[in-house]
């Protein structure tokens, strides 16, 4: 017999007109679809099924159409979304899992769908901490795979993450029903799959799946606790100043390695919107850097010191090529008011602000108003309110920081 869908699932999917599954054809997506079609079947709430072809083996094609035909038996609405994989650089596996995420949020707004459930298991949970512990990873690489996550605007549930993927298996195996395993899932040249073989061995050993499961839960709460502390951290010691964020560096000092990491990356998660997050080294280098007193560039933010102070703004390559109607938010945090027009638009100073003659009254240094928000005609420059040019102009951040801080 097929396990069924957690209850708090149902009850959550149940709400909703459409909800949409991923399934390659594999033995843990395929129960995953079976399973949403026994809870839903009979009710008001439509269920929506997609493939992704990465165009990597020849044998997809037909993967997919298997799927296809598994769905069109219990009238449920089946797409095969594409992807030419052969020209992805690097690690292969990552453009491939980042490409899925991509197609399927893309497909699943096509369709008004908000949840898109996911088929992991507790053996790929299990798989993905041991690969963060092969990394030396920190509290949220070791929460692992989380049952909920956003990406590009949509929710991805797993909510077989505490299932282990024989059970699935054997369920399928009880229910008749057979399933295509993917060759890769099977190749030494992948990490996951090396890691993948330690699980028996491990499990003879005393540590089970679900030991595994249990340290992700408990990174999981800690990293939780660790976030209110850097929420703490931010609204004491941190200063908004005209877009920039400043930041005493003996504070850096006092909390710890830990703490100064999460507060950093906290105030460099609100200057780029959360769109870049930095690997772990990159962000400890980083901090090494601004306690030795020196200047760094990381994850679309400049970080600089000066006065015993640390001050964060936006990096301007990471924004000169940003372009917005002069209605819209720019770089996920500003809005400009004024009179707005068809031939206008938003785009960063750059090198203007040598033609706004009072910049240097605004106390901004030039780098941080290089990469402010300024009203275009064309090439002509019409505001830069930041840098004492307004035109007429006037703008606000409409995603800051919980509170300005004393700066103690």
């Amino acid at each position: 017999m097929l396990p069924e869908l957690p209850e708090e699932t149902v009850k959550l999917l149940s709400k909703l007109p459409k909800i949409g599954v991923a399934v390659s054809g594999g033995g843990d997506s395929v129960a995953l679809l079976l399973a949403v079609h026994a809870a839903f079947s009979d009710s008001t709430t439509r269920i929506y099924a997609a493939s992704v072809n990465h165009g990597l083996r020849k044998e997809a094609a037909s993967e997919c159409e298997f799927v296809a035909s598994l769905c069109a038996a219990r009238n449920i609405h089946h797409r095969t979304l594409s992807w030419q994989g052969a020209g992805a650089v690097g690690n292969l596996q990552a453009a491939a899992r980042d490409a899925r995420y991509r197609l399927l949020a893309d497909w699943a707004q096509s369709q008004d769908i908000q949840h898109v459930l996911l088929g992991h298991t507790l053996d790929d949970q299990a798989e993905t901490i041991l690969m963060a512990l092969g990394r030396g990873a920190g509290p949220e690489g070791l929460s692992g795979m989380l049952l909920r996550t956003v990406k590009h605007g949509v929710a991805f549930l797993r909510p077989f993450l505490g299932t282990s993927r024989d059970t699935l298996r054997e369920g399928l195996n009880t229910a008749g029903q057979n399933w295509i395993d993917d060759p890769s899932n099977e190749d030494p040249r992948y990490q996951r799959i090396r890691v993948r073989r330690l699980l028996g061995p491990l499990e003879e050993a005393g540590l089970p799946l679900t030991a595994f499961s249990q340290v992700a839960e408990n990174m999981a709460q800690a990293a939780v606790m660790l976030d209110l502390a850097a929420h703490d951290l931010l609204t004491e010691h941190v200063i908004e100043d005209q877009g920039d964020y400043l930041l005493r560096q003996d504070v850096l000092a006092k909390i710890g390695r830990e703490g100064a990491r999460r507060l950093v990356l906290a105030i460099m998660r609100t200057l780029n919107s959360g769109e870049a997050t930095p690997r772990r080294t990159e962000q400890i280098e980083a901090l090494r850097r601004l306690q030795r007193g020196e200047d760094a560039t990381v994850a679309g933010c400049k970080l600089s010191y000066g006065w015993g102070m640390v001050r964060f703004a936006r990096e301007y390559r990471a924004v000169q090529h940003r372009v917005a109607k002069t209605d819209e938010i720019w770089d996920g945090r500003w809005r400009l008011d004024g009179p707005h027009a068809d031939d206008l638009h938003i785009s960063a100073l750059g090198d203007a602000v040598d033609d706004c003659p009072n910049w240097r009254q605004t106390r901004l240094p030039r780098a941080s108003l290089r990469s402010s928000p300024a009203i275009w005609r064309g090439d002509t420059l019409v505001s830069a309110p930041l840098a004492g040019f307004s035109n007429a102009w006037s703008l606000q951040i409409v995603a800051d920081l919980p509170s300005s801080g004393s700066g103690h």
